[in-house]
């Protein structure tokens, strides 16, 4: 059970990632890239 969860976690990280990337190195500076920037739903952030 808790690896599923570690592997959510992970792939929530990862999918931000690649959102944060894909917006444009702009965007990714601005969310303060390398790095997941906590929002509004988000419980887990590196």
């Amino acid at each position: 059970m808790l690896v599923l969860v570690l592997v959510l976690v992970l792939v929530v990280a990862v999918a931000a990632a690649v959102a944060a990337v894909a917006a444009g190195p702009g965007t990714a500076r601005r969310l303060g890239w390398p790095g997941i920037p906590p929002s509004k739903g988000t419980v887990f952030w590196f």
